[in-house]
């Protein structure tokens, strides 16, 4: 049961008052796990208005042994844990909470998914990036857009040191987007993006999502397993094709 109404936030202002709100409430459960569990709760929220549909539901829980941090986004793609990196923006939150956390997850929602972590005293763990793989299968029901005709794509392989840097890019790119997109909600911060630039961002950040995830998975897993080349093969509707084209002029564009 919650210990406190949910809270929902859309924009970055409304951050601070949420981790507000997390750490009264879990200081009067145990002040122990207060800086814990501020840190997870705004990770997470971060993560759903970068990754989730540009809003987050907290759920805060009182648990046995501690406190349980809940985050409904609108996203139903599974979250990827990237590959380590220094020069990455992008890519720390989910290895923060595993961190910090005694255990985590996620679970499929009617309308989206939550991401949620338990804290409670006592040992953590660190988090790989095959985790969140082996907790479902791409083919899984619960995850991802499974309607309409699906081709099977094979694009070939790839150095798979060359496509994590390529990916690491456009996740930079991706976050800097969502960033600037979101300031026309931001009442007297920087003005809104020209109507160039809003289309821009539709591209790169919507479009082509599931394919570009896609292809940050299978990067990822040839990493892991010390493939030198990642063989990219991904399953996609037929407006994929015209959607990757625009993606792709938009990220020459964006680049120039």
């Amino acid at each position: 049961m919650d210990v406190a109404a949910p809270i929902s936030i859309s924009k970055w202002a409304e951050l601070s008052a949420a981790r507000a709100h997390t750490r009264e409430v879990v200081s009067s459960l145990t002040r122990d796990l207060a800086d814990s569990a501020e840190l997870v709760a705004t990770e997470l929220l971060t993560n759903a208005l970068l990754h989730g549909g540009g809003r987050g539901t907290l759920h805060v829980t009182a648990t046995e042994a501690g406190v349980r941090i809940g985050v409904q986004d609108l996203e139903r793609r599974s979250p990827v844990v990237a590959v380590a990196s220094e020069t990455s923006m992008t890519g720390r939150g989910l290895r923060l909470v595993a961190a910090l956390s005694s255990t985590w997850g996620v679970t499929p929602a009617q309308d989206g998914k939550e991401v949620w972590a338990e804290l409670a005293p006592g040992p953590t763990h660190e988090l790989g990036s095959t985790d969140l793989l082996d907790l479902w299968s791409d083919a899984d029901e619960g995850f991802g857009n499974g309607a309409g005709v699906r081709y099977h794509v094979v694009l070939g392989q790839v150095p798979t040191d060359l496509l994590l840097r390529a990916k690491s890019h456009v996740d930079n790119l991706v976050r800097e987007f969502k960033l600037a997109s979101s300031t026309e909600a931001e009442a007297g911060s920087t003005p809104s993006p020209s109507a160039h630039l809003a289309e821009l961002i539709d591209t790169v950040v919507h479009r082509f999502v599931e394919a570009r995830e896609g292809i940050k998975r299978q990067a990822v897993a040839a990493h892991d397993a010390g493939s030198s080349h990642t063989q990219l093969e991904l399953h996609l509707s037929h407006e994929a094709a015209e959607a990757g084209e625009a993606y792709l002029a938009a990220l020459d564009e964006v680049d120039a």
